[in-house]
């Protein structure tokens, strides 16, 4: 890319002068070669990303800022140049080809600026062609559809405003006149994109009449193509929600009758569940009451598709649909129905389906609370036997359950304690939570469930001066069970100490004058799981009230040096919570100059997990007060200590999120990254691996870096160092050991996460000049790091590999033959995950364009994926899909 910067002016220009060719072929090709150029002009960092709609996909995009802003001066010649030629071209493949250069500008620059200048150019264009195009041209047609869908989608509402009438016209025509199922779905879909910025038009009226009957026309048509019943689908939905108002009730009857219809059919069930949700969550009032039995029953059986996309539409759609009709319109047989069907799906072998459904239940409660709460504690809903709450209190303890799905699970609990219904109480359901867990329960099961018991107690807290009394006879009860535990009841202290903390987390606990004394106690615990549950506790506990609990827990940190792990482990916790928000940042800040100290006083422990935790919690604090903090840890690197040096800049890397001052990082980094250079293997390694998270979190901070500083290192530290071999006489037998392996993997995972991260600053020549030789390491799993290196530039660097690839067979033999002789010894399951991962990359670079030209490559794959082992792992590979 540096390459590129350099001549990007100099072709831009050439390109842009040459569009004026006379030869219909040359011109066409300039164009597409323009359009390269732009897309150049920008690195994707992610895979593409759905918009709006599946044929509006665009990528995720980040500034190269040097050639970014080159294009971005030349936006108006190309503009102007195209639309020059356009009337001028003959060719259907020329016209075709400028269409995509305007489409690739207005993806492009809609990272910075989008084209409103433009416009009054543009869209007559667009309207002209899409209006004369004859349908036997109606490639250019949907061309110039697709580029207005674009228009309608980066544009604000007060830069189309003034076009939305003509717009609305002439897609209109081509929807209910055009004859070619491409065109009229890519009408639809600007139709859709245009919604949005009909609102506050002067011709809102009309035009929303206009577009109605044009997509309900389609709508009703039963005889299309799939994707006209799919875009017919999604605009009326669009339109009805947002222009409810104006559209009368009978229109609304005539869309839902359609879309009952589409939900029995394959093709448009899912297009039609998400349309229904549209209509539902509609902000404007639209009232499904009077379908509401329909759609229930017509909905309701989708929860037993075989296909998951379905299964969340349906329980979204019917979430939806509840809320909009509310609690007069849902009767019980309807509410029984769903119950009975969704509460089967509640399971961790899938979350995300899951959390629709715990979100459904809850927004049914909110809706019809006592009804729904008698219902989900009866027995006969799911089965003879099975209740929706046993089901669910089951699913509480599982040891998968975890992000979206845990928090539905909270709020559902949370909503349940809050309602009066049926005699379901905080202790009743505190007593099915706790029945759950035993010895076998996982030590992140417990954690939810104590989770589950504080949203509740949350919600109790809420509620006033009775939930609070409450609230306080829980905690009470809870520490009393922390006070005697021996190895039968490991896990209710486990359960009661995570309960006081996340419990302590939200609500002020200092009153309960023995909490912290009675976590203290549990510190001194024989059991380690009890141990860990107690200091996580004791930093929660701080969270609720930080002023009254933190200099406690200072305090115990200088007294008993025997608990220090746990201590900072209970201080780690309370700064993790502490730098979520700025509000609690702010609220931590004045405590920076009593924590840093005592800190820094163990950052050269001989306990390596001492050390560990002191760099995590300097980060965290970094992220508080980070000019304070830096400062030390810089004065730091200087120390003769390689503990104290691999601590300090092992911090760094826990002090970077989306609310550090990266600023006061950048400034100080180089002091850092001189560390790299380290003469101790320990300091190095934390320093690359400090350069690894920083890539990982925010590559701009180390980007100017990397050429000159960074990449020289790797390289130098990724073939073995055999001055770091050693003999160890253990007596019995002799066995080396690698004293440089653990730097070597950290560097090699380094070097694995520029290549994803930082493409561009990666010279490619040099770089697979190096990681080649990583494919005979002695390590296996620097071998399989090696190879999977390899595949990655197979799969996004295939010119720049091919290279390379002849001098590719002699190195890798190095390393097969070995592992051959591995497969039927001890460590036969490792031999064969290396030589699977090996076979994967032959396979990969074998697809590499212009491969078939290297003989030695051809000769090799040929003998060595003949051998019987690596035949049938390739066999197996392909089988599975490369």
């Amino acid at each position: 890319s540096d390459i590129l910067n350099q001549h990007y002016e100099m072709l831009c220009d050439t390109l842009i002068s040459r569009i004026k060719e006379r030869d219909e072929n040359v011109k066409e090709e300039v164009l597409r070669s323009l359009c390269a150029l732009m897309v150049e002009a920008v690195v994707t960092k992610t895979e593409l990303d759905e918009r709006a709609h599946k044929n509006l996909r665009v990528p995720v995009l980040q500034r190269q800022r040097s050639s970014y802003d080159m294009l971005g001066a030349r936006v108006e010649d190309i503009i102007s140049q195209c639309l020059a030629q356009f009337s001028q071209c003959r060719k259907l493949a020329t016209k075709r080809a400028v269409f995509a250069v305007l489409r690739e500008l207005m993806i492009v620059r809609h990272l910075q600026s989008d084209l409103s200048d433009h416009l009054d150019e543009l869209v007559p264009l667009m309207l002209t062609t899409i209006e004369t195009t004859t349908e036997r041209n109606h490639q250019l047609k949907t061309d110039a559809l697709l580029l207005l869908h674009m228009t309608l989608e980066f544009h604000s509402t007060a830069s189309m405003q003034p076009y939305v009438e003509t717009i609305s016209q002439a897609l209109c025509k081509c929807v209910d006149t055009d004859a070619h199922v491409n065109a009229v779905a890519a009408a639809l879909d600007a139709l859709n994109a245009l919604v949005p910025r009909l609102i506050g038009a002067d011709c809102v009226k009309a035009e929303v009449a206009r577009c109605y009957e044009s997509v309900v026309g389609k709508l009703q048509l039963k005889d299309t193509d799939e994707s006209v019943k799919q875009s017919s689908i999604v605009a009326v939905s669009s339109l009805m929600a947002a222009f409810s108002g104006d559209l009368s009730d009978d229109k609304l009857a005539n869309v839902v009758v359609v879309l009952r219809a589409r939900l029995s059919n394959q093709v448009t069930r899912s297009a039609a569940l998400k349309a229904v949700a549209r209509l539902a969550d509609s902000e404007h009032g639209l009232q499904l009451a009077p379908f509401a039995d329909n759609l229930v029953s017509d909905i309701v059986p989708f929860l037993r598709q075989r296909k998951t996309e379905v299964k969340q539409q349906a329980v979204f759609a019917l979430s939806r649909v509840a809320v909009n009709v509310g609690k007069d319109h849902l009767s019980e047989e309807q509410l029984r129905l769903i119950l009975a069907e969704a509460a089967e799906l509640v399971d961790d072998a899938d979350l995300q389906l899951s959390h629709f459904v715990l979100d459904l239940l809850s927004n049914l409660i909110d809706i019809h609370a006592g009804k729904t709460i008698e219902l989900i504690q009866s027995s006969g809903v799911i089965s003879t036997d099975e209740s929706v709450l046993r089901r669910i209190v089951a699913f509480s303890v599982s040891p998968l359950l975890q992000g979206l799905a845990l928090n539905s699970l909270k709020h559902f609990y949370s909503r349940l304690v809050s309602s009066d219904g049926s005699g379901l109480t905080f202790d009743s359901i505190l007593a099915r939570l706790t029945e759950g867990v035993s010895g076998a329960t996982s030590r992140q099961s417990i954690l939810a469930v104590a989770q589950c018991v504080a949203a509740m107690s949350h919600k109790l807290h809420s509620a006033g001066q009775d939930g609070d009394a409450q609230v306080h006879k829980v905690v009470d009860a809870f520490l009393d069970k922390c006070r005697s535990v021996d190895a039968t009841t490991t896990h209710v202290a486990q359960l009661s100490l995570m309960v006081i903390g996340e419990i302590g987390r939200d609500q002020d606990l200092h009153e309960h004058k023995d909490a912290h004394d009675t976590i203290f106690a549990s510190f001194e615990s024989k059991f380690e799981d009890v141990r860990n549950a107690a200091s996580y506790a004791l930093g929660n506990l701080a969270v609720g009230n930080v002023t009254f609990y933190l200099p406690v827990m200072l305090g115990l940190l200088e007294k008993h040096t025997d608990r220090t792990y746990l201590l900072l482990a209970a201080l780690r916790e309370t700064l993790l919570r502490h730098v979520e928000s700025m509000d609690a940042i702010m609220a931590f800040e004045s405590f920076v100059p009593q924590v840093l100290p005592i800190l820094l006083g163990h950052a050269e422990s001989k306990d390596d997990g001492v050390r560990n935790m002191v760099s995590e919690c300097l980060g965290r604090l970094a992220i508080v007060d980070s000019g304070t903090v830096l400062d030390a840890l810089e004065s730091e690197l200087s120390s003769k200590s390689p503990p104290r040096r691999a601590t300090m800049v092992a911090a760094l890397r826990h002090s970077i999120s989306p609310l550090t001052n990266t600023d006061d990082v950048k400034s100080r980094l180089d002091v850092f990254l001189s560390l790299l250079k380290d003469e101790d293997l320990e300091v190095r390694r934390q320093t690359i691996a400090t350069v690894s998270a920083l890539v990982r979190q925010d590559a701009s901070l180390v980007m100017n870096s990397i050429q000159s500083t960074v990449l020289p290192v790797l390289y130098a530290e990724s073939a073995v160092n055999h001055e770091l071999i050693e003999e160890v006489d253990y007596g019995a037998f002799k066995e080396k050991q690698d004293r440089g392996l653990p730097l070597r993997r950290v560097v090699w995972t380094c070097l694995e996460l520029l290549l994803v991260e930082v493409p561009e600053k990666v010279d490619m020549k040099k770089y697979i000049d190096e990681v080649r030789k990583g494919v005979y390491d002695p390590n296996n799993d620097i071998q399989i790091t090696a190879y999977t290196i390899l595949y990655r530039l197979a799969e996004h660097h295939p010119s720049a590999l091919l290279e390379a690839v002849e001098t590719l067979p002699s190195l890798m033999i190095k390393g097969i033959k070995p592992k051959l002789k591995e497969v039927k010894g001890k460590s036969a399951e490792r031999a064969r995950d290396n030589l699977r991962q090996t076979v994967r990359t032959i396979l990969r670079i074998r697809r590499v364009p212009g491969v078939e030209v290297c003989n030695g490559f051809t000769r090799f794959y040929k003998q060595v994926l003949a051998t019987a082992v690596l035949k049938a792992m390739k066999e197996q590979i392909l089988a599975e899909g490369l």
